[in-house]
Order: C-alpha cells, then sequence, then structure tokens
C-alpha cells in the first residue's frame, strides 16, 4: 500500500472476520481430528504406541506448541507495534534510518564478526 491509498475499514474487517473463522475452524478440526485417531485405535494399530498420550506427544505436540506460540507471537507483536504507533512522535511511521558514517558520528566502526581483523 502506498503513502496515498487509505485502507477500507469495512473491507479490512470483513478479511479479519474471515480469517479468524477460518482460525477457529481449523482449530476445531484440528480437536476433531485427534479426538477421532483416539477413539479409533487406529494409534495402537498403525502408530504402535501403548497410551494416545505417548502417541500425541511424539507426533503432534511440538507441532502443535509452535503453531500455538506462533499465533501468541504474532499477537504480541502487533499489541507492541500497535502501541509504538500510539506513542511515537513520527505518527505511527516507522522507517529504517540510513546507516550514519563513522565520521559524522564521531564512532569508530567496530569490524563485523568473523572478520579476520578478530570481529567483535
Amino acid at each position: 500500500m502506498t503513502d496515498k491509498e487509505t485502507p477500507n475499514l469495512k473491507a479490512l474487517e470483513a478479511d479479519l472476520e474471515r480469517e479468524i473463522q477460518a482460525f477457529e475452524n481449523s482449530a476445531i478440526r484440528i480437536c476433531e481430528t485427534l479426538a477421532e485417531i483416539n477413539d479409533s485405535g487406529v494409534w495402537k494399530t498403525e502408530a504402535n504406541y501403548s497410551i494416545f498420550k505417548a502417541y500425541y506427544k511424539a507426533r503432534w505436540e511440538d507441532s502443535l506448541r509452535s503453531a500455538y506460540r506462533t499465533a501468541q507471537n504474532y499477537i504480541e507483536g502487533t499489541r507492541a507495534l500497535s502501541t509504538m504507533k500510539e506513542i511515537s512522535p513520527h505518527g505511527g511511521t516507522f522507517r529504517r534510518s540510513p546507516p550514519s558514517s563513522p565520521a559524522s558520528s564521531g564512532r569508530s566502526r567496530t569490524p563485523p564478526r568473523g572478520n579476520a581483523s578478530g570481529g567483535w
């Protein structure tokens, strides 16, 4: 989006509502599928586990934990960015500043890590 384009709130809200519904549907389907695997007992016969919890931990716990963590991190990042925009003296525009040259900043530049001269 360019600076001249103004977002359409109704369209953005509609997109958000669709994505939230899709997210909820995915979470429900994940639970239903895990319940079906558990109830059917295929985890015993096909995956050779004696208890469902062991199957779940070995096969799905890390993936689901990662997906949950990704969602949480995104939500927290969005909150932090929103707060930063509210308190920014720049009106919420965050742009990377061009690097200043060592001569103009009064500081010497330390070579990057792994450099033949020893790095930081």
